[in-house]
């Protein structure tokens, strides 16, 4: 996510998850954001 032009969905699977969705939930309870609002954060 760090790296700008990287999608949630490559993130996700690159991670070993089956559902970018589900990554999305993992993530958020982790960083107590989604990954996309994370990733414009950091890519500003």
């Amino acid at each position: 996510l760090l790296k700008d032009g990287y999608k949630v969905n490559q993130v996700a699977d690159d991670c070993g998850f089956n559902s970018a969705s589900y990554f999305s939930q993992c993530f958020k309870a982790q960083h107590g954001m989604p990954p996309k609002k994370y990733q414009q954060s950091v890519n500003r």
